[in-house]
């Protein structure tokens, strides 16, 4: 096992353990899907494809039609490892986020309005929206964690739309959107119009640092930035930048599809000792992503057994923290590429 783990290190950059392999494996033994796999074994994607591909090198595994199934001699192997499937106990009522959206149902058949008529995702800038349920889900456990009624919130990139959603709660004390994208600002203004939400629309590039005007000022952010650790730090930076001070909130999302967990302990490192912020929670497949029209142009598609995806299999965590006193913030000029790494596939 350590030889194929070598093996498969070195072709994709990326660590792997015994673990992995074994995560991979008994996902198989769940679907012959890629992309359930990937899903499942909450592994980087990348690394999937590697472990896939080695392991069908050495007759375990085999693709037929774009399916992935075990051989013999892999099923042999499961035998010696004494694997079990990667059953799931998803509750299917709040689809496994612990939120009900039940008292928010009204909401969503308003928010679909505008969710239907939204622009569709670029790849330029790294987007792909949530489903409305995820959208709904997050007002709901903003509300419950006290971080929307009466607050100002500002929202860093909203392709998800989370400002119409706020705007039509009639939550929020105010609301501001920074947004790149002028196809979707243009949206959220016209929507803001048609529902009377005044919302703040800010038409800017995120690594420019953020005027003075919204500089400690909202008493929650919420961003969705890409996976790089240069993304994380600048979107999660400027969003405590923009909070007033202390025990204030923010929310993010963070994948394992695009994210291994070298990632996750230098984020959470990033967290805690630069910002000096606290991590209240942590909720695992929070985030619900549809699937995006551009995907035969990503890294994802070329590592994939070139099958289009049925089902939703690209889900991300959704992490809240809080400030303290000591707090601090990030707030200089960003030159650098932020959207691609060895773990990014999807942009």
């Amino acid at each position: 096992m350590e030889e194929l783990c070598m093996e498969i290190e070195r072709r994709s950059g990326i660590k792997c353990y015994e673990r992995s392999i074994e995560n991979v494996l008994s996902s198989v033994l769940v679907t012959s899907d890629f992309w359930k796999i990937v899903k499942d074994s909450e592994e980087v994607l990348v690394l999937v494809s590697d472990i896939i591909n080695v392991l069908e090198e050495k007759g375990y595994l085999e693709e037929t039609n774009g399916k992935i199934s075990l051989t013999d001699k892999g099923k042999q192997l499961i035998e010696s490892m004494k694997l079990y499937e990667k059953t799931s106990f998803e509750c299917d009522s709040c689809e496994g986020r612990g939120i009900s959206i039940e008292e928010h149902k009204d909401l969503l058949k308003e928010f679909m309005r505008y969710h239907e008529k939204r622009p569709k995702p670029i790849r330029k800038y790294d987007q792909g929206f949530v489903t409305p349920s995820t959208t709904i889900a997050r007002i709901s456990f903003m509300m419950e964690k006290g971080d929307l009624g009466g607050k100002r919130i500002i929202v860093l990139g909203d392709d998800d739309l989370v400002s119409i959603a706020a705007a039509l709660s009639g939550y929020p004390k105010e609301i501001a959107v920074i947004e790149i994208d002028s196809r979707i600002t243009d949206f959220i203004s016209k929507a803001a119009k048609e529902i009377g939400f005044d919302i703040q629309i800010h038409e800017r590039d995120l690594r420019e640092p953020l005027p003075s005007e919204l500089v400690g000022r909202f008493h929650t952010f919420f961003t969705d930035p890409p996976e790089t650790l240069k993304a994380l730090q600048l979107f999660i930076g400027r969003g405590i930048t923009s909070l007033i001070g202390e025990r204030c909130s923010g929310y993010f999302g963070l994948t394992r599809v695009e994210a291994s967990l070298e990632k996750w302990r230098e984020i959470q490192r990033i967290l805690l000792d630069d910002f000096k912020v606290v991590i209240t929670d942590i909720i695992r497949s929070f985030n619900k992503y549809m699937n995006w029209d551009y995907i035969k142009e990503t890294k994802a598609w070329n590592k994939s057994t070139k099958w289009i995806p049925e089902d939703i299999w690209y889900t991300s965590y959704l992490y809240r923290i809080e400030t303290l006193s000591g707090t601090k913030s990030r707030n200089e000029r960003v030159d650098e590429d932020i959207y691609q790494d060895v773990e990014s596939s999807t942009s």
